[in-house]
């Protein structure tokens, strides 16, 4: 029986950085706002000499803390049979601390004076925790290897990120976050925040064998089917979210040593990238098939290497991630097929 337990532990502190306004075209908007331009009285004065500070009418210090255990354990049952168990736990606190998205002071446009006035900022409180388990019977036999294995894998969360558009009076105040106020424009700060509880469960089981077909000839072939959940409690919406995914890959490789220095392989095997939830919209999974074909070498006693190997992959529904008015949303686009050399 071999034991094997791992720890690890990350607390760290950070504060925004500034960003310092260098100049403009005439008439552009961003005069009227930042809070440097000579016009309005602002506090940064525009300019190409670096300064030692600039003020952030939103910002505060923000804190993350990360920790993790793992535990393996290997059971040799017989000499030709191994049962493994990975068991793995993680957690991560995060408070953003005040995020001046806009990166300056700038001037109030509606009372004409330099007062703090938030373009964009925000702030956040984030929490997540996840468990992964996954078992092994690895069996050794003459002619062949097998892996014969399940995963499980869980994870909740909760994200408290109101995002202020044009707010007049953001404050100093980057405390613990209260109920939801309105913006400028009457957009509540979840609008481009966000306000959820999270939970997302994956399940597989997998077999994987290697046959050894002649002394230079090996046969490899896999499965695995997986299931996935997304669920989500959206606070702004006030609305519940649940979809559920699953798929099975394979792959299959040919290995021929032609020698003790060159091998040549082709190999075949498909992918799964799981859909999702985000902002009460849904997105469908992307799945891939990929072909290789290879030839790997070593030469000079081992003192040079030369490995080739082409590639194709065909990508089907691929996820793409925008950010636009309505903040960051992921969608399907259409097929993306890659190759090369």
């Amino acid at each position: 029986v071999t034991i094997d337990y791992r720890f690890d532990w990350n607390d760290q502190s950070a504060s925004q950085l500034a960003v310092q306004y260098l100049g403009n075209e005439t008439g552009d908007f961003g005069e009227l706002l930042r809070g440097g331009s000579l016009a309005n009285g602002g506090t940064a004065p525009i300019g190409t000499d670096r300064l030692s500070s600039v003020p952030l009418s939103y910002s505060s210090e923000g804190d993350t803390e990360v920790s993790g255990h793992s535990l393996t354990i290997e059971v040799d049952i017989s000499d030709a049979v191994t049962l493994k168990s990975t068991t793995a736990y993680r957690s991560m606190e995060q408070f953003s601390g005040g995020n001046d998205i806009d990166g300056g002071d700038y001037f109030n446009p509606f009372l004409f004076s330099a007062d703090p006035f938030c373009a964009i900022c925000s702030i956040a409180l984030r929490d997540q925790d996840q468990l992964t388990q996954e078992v092994q019977l690895q069996i050794s036999l003459d002619k062949s290897e097998w892996i014969i294995g399940a995963y499980y894998f869980n994870e909740d969360g909760d994200v408290n990120n109101p995002t202020f558009a044009t707010r007049l009076f953001p404050g100093f105040d980057t405390g613990p976050i209260g109920p939801a106020t309105l913006s400028l424009f009457g957009l509540p700060d979840y609008f481009l925040g966000e306000f959820i509880d999270m939970e997302n469960t994956s399940k597989a089981v997998f077999a994987h064998v290697n046959f050894a077909l002649t002394d230079q000839l090996d046969l490899a072939v896999g499965i695995r089917h997986t299931e996935d959940e997304r669920e989500v409690t959206d606070h702004f919406l006030s609305a519940d979210f649940d979809e559920d995914f699953n798929h099975t890959d394979y792959d299959a490789s040919l290995t021929y040593a032609m020698n003790d220095a060159v091998t040549i392989y082709g190999r075949f095997s498909t992918g799964y990238l799981t859909g999702g939830i985000l902002r009460g919209g849904t997105f469908d999974e992307e799945t891939i098939d990929s072909f290789e074909l290879g030839l790997k070498s070593t030469f000079a006693d081992g003192r040079a290497r030369v490995n080739i190997a082409a590639y194709q992959a065909d990508r089907d529904d691929v996820q793409i991630a925008t950010f636009g008015a309505a903040g960051l949303s992921v969608t399907n686009g259409s097929d993306a097929d890659q190759k090369g050399i």
